[in-house]
C-alpha cells in the first residue's frame, strides 16, 4: 500500500534481523491434484501461497518510530521530494495520517506528477477511513504509473470502489465469478479483460502482491480480504493444483468470507477430488530453504574435513619420504 524508497532498504534489513521475512521455499515440486483428479506438479511444495500469505506481519510501531525520526532529520538536512515521501510514508505506518497527508500535498502542490504521492496518499485516506478521497489518489497513481507495484494496483482500486458500494450490493469486489457450484468454473471471457493477459496466474500473483501488504493493517474479520482469498483460492484450483487452494479457501473464512456455504461445499467437494488421488501427499520434496541449507552446510563440512584429511594425508607421505 505504502511507497518506499530509501526506508525500504532500512525495513527489509530489520525483517531480516528480526526474523519476520517471507517464508521461501526450496525449487523442489511435489506431487498435487488437478481438478480431473490428475497428478500434476506443485512447484515449491503444496503451501508455498500460503506461507506467503502468513508470512505478512502487523505493523511493528516502535521500529517505524525510530526510522521516522532517521527519516525527519534526512529532512532537515536535505528536503527533496525522496526524503519527503519517505518521512511521510513512515508517519503513515505510525498511524499520523493527517501530518503524512499534509506533508505529502505540500509535496504534491510543489511537484506535481510522483506516482509515490498520490498512492500513498491513496493510503493515507484510506486507513482514515476517507474512502472516496483514497480512490481519486489510487486511480491517479494508476494513471502517472499504471505498472506501480508489479501492475497489482487495479486491485486496491478495486477494494476501495467496493467499500464505496451500497452495504446490500451483491457486485464481487474483482468483477470476476468462478461460479456457484461446489467445482470453480473458469471466469467468463469478460472478466479476463479485467484480469489482463497474465490471465489465472497473473491475477492470483496480483492478489497475493496486495494481500501481503494489507494484511499489515487489517486484521480478521474482513469480509474484503476473505473475497479475495477466496478468488485467489478458485484461480489456483483451477490453473495450480487443489493442494494449494485448501489452505487459501481455509483462510478466506477465517477473514468472513460471506459466502460460507458455498466456501464449504467448495472445499468439500476439493478434498474429495484429491481423496481420489493416490499420488497426493507424496511430500518427500516438500523441504523447506532452511532444511536445504542445513543439508547443504553439513555436506560443505564434511567435504572439507574430507579434503583437508586428504591435504594433511599427502603431506605426511611427502615427509615420510624426505625422511627415507
Amino acid at each position: 500500500m505504502c511507497r518506499l524508497s530509501n526506508v525500504t532498504i532500512a525495513a527489509i534489513a530489520f525483517c531480516v534481523i528480526s526474523g519476520a521475512t517471507p517464508t521461501l521455499r526450496a525449487c523442489i515440486n511435489t506431487n498435487a491434484t488437478n481438478l480431473k483428479g490428475e497428478t500434476v506438479t506443485a512447484e515449491g511444495g503444496h503451501h508455498s501461497y500460503i506461507e506467503q500469505l502468513r508470512s505478512a506481519q502487523p505493523v511493528n510501531r516502535t521500529w517505524w518510530a525510530g526510522a521516522e525520526m532517521e527519516a525527519a532529520k534526512k529532512v532537515a538536512e536535505d528536503p527533496t521530494i525522496e526524503n519527503r515521501v519517505d518521512h511521510a510514508a513512515c508517519l503513515i505506518y505510525l498511524g499520523e495520517y493527517d501530518r503524512a497527508i499534509e506533508m505529502l500535498n505540500a509535496v504534491e502542490e510543489e511537484a506535481p506528477g510522483n506516482y509515490m504521492v498520490a498512492t500513498n496518499l491513496g493510503t493515507a485516506h484510506e486507513l482514515k477511513g476517507d474512502n472516496e478521497q483514497a480512490l481519486q489518489w489510487i486511480e491517479a497513481g494508476l494513471e502517472r504509473n499504471p505498472e506501480s507495484h508489479n501492475g497489482s494496483e487495479w486491485i486496491h482500486a478495486a477494494i476501495l470502489r467496493a467499500k464505496l458500494r451500497d452495504a446490500d450490493s451483491n457486485e464481487s469486489v474483482l468483477g470476476i465469478s468462478f461460479g456457484g457450484d461446489p467445482e470453480p468454473v473458469a471466469p467468463s471471457t469478460e472478466s479476463f479483460a479485467t484480469i489482463g493477459a497474465g490471465g489465472l496466474e497473473e491475477l492470483e500473483y496480483h492478489i497475493q502482491t496486495q494481500l501481503h501488504e494489507r494484511l499489515q493493517f487489517v486484521t480478521a474479520p474482513d469480509p474484503i480480504v476473505g473475497e479475495l482469498l477466496f478468488d485467489m483460492a478458485s484461480a489456483i484450483a483451477l490453473s495450480e493444483s487443489l493442494e494449494e487452494s485448501i489452505p487459501i479457501y481455509e483462510m478466506a473464512a477465517e477473514y468472513g468470507y460471506p459466502n460460507s456455504e458455498l466456501l464449504s461445499a467448495r472445499k468439500k467437494h476439493l478434498l474429495g477430488v484429491i481423496a481420489t488421488n493416490p499420488q497426493s501427499g507424496n511430500r518427500m520434496g516438500d523441504v523447506s530453504v532452511a532444511a536445504v541449507g542445513k543439508i547443504l552446510v553439513v555436506i560443505g563440512v564434511v567435504f572439507l574435513l574430507a579434503l583437508a584429511a586428504i591435504v594433511w594425508g599427502l603431506y605426511w607421505l611427502l615427509n615420510r619420504r624426505r625422511q627415507a
